[in-house]
């Protein structure tokens, strides 16, 4: 082999080599991290599931706390009128969109708007419950509400 032959093969040896250090470049820029990315979305957890009888069990502690001075302790009424049973006067709101709507914008009377939304929540579930609109072990979807009818 002559001096000639070993000056191109050295030549295309390090050709070579920086390509392959150039793909090996942009596989560490560019494609690993893509994998990565992926694998951190895939990983991510599903939020748990909660249920209306859960919410409902919070909403009974709100209730007992911010409405029953008006609407009485078992939902029958005293200065307001009551919200759970028979008498209660639900049904005109038809959905649970349209309750939750009212309840956060009117309610408590002596405060209207002042409980979370969450709270709201809450309270919703627990009357949904209570005059079995609605079963507890449902899934609580905001985005739903509408669905659910008051009848």
């Amino acid at each position: 082999m002559g001096f000639g032959n070993r000056h191109r093969l050295a030549r295309r040896l390090k050709v070579a080599q920086v390509q392959r250090v150039i793909v090996l470049r942009w596989m560490i820029y560019t494609v690993f991290p893509l994998f990565l990315l992926a694998g951190v979305f895939a990983c991510r957890a599903a939020p748990p599931i909660v249920t209306i009888g859960q919410l409902a069990e919070k909403g009974a502690t709100v209730y007992s706390n911010r409405c029953a001075k008006c609407h009485g302790a078992d939902g029958q009424g005293l200065l307001a009128p009551p919200l759970i049973g028979e008498t209660a006067g639900l049904k005109k709101y038809e959905t649970a969109q349209n309750l939750l709507t009212y309840l956060s914008s009117s309610m408590p009377f002596d405060a209207p708007g002042s409980l979370s939304t969450e709270e709201y929540s809450d309270v919703l579930s627990y009357l949904l419950l209570q005059n079995q609109f609605a079963s507890g072990g449902v899934e609580f979807k905001q985005n739903e509400l509408s669905h659910i009818l008051l009848k």
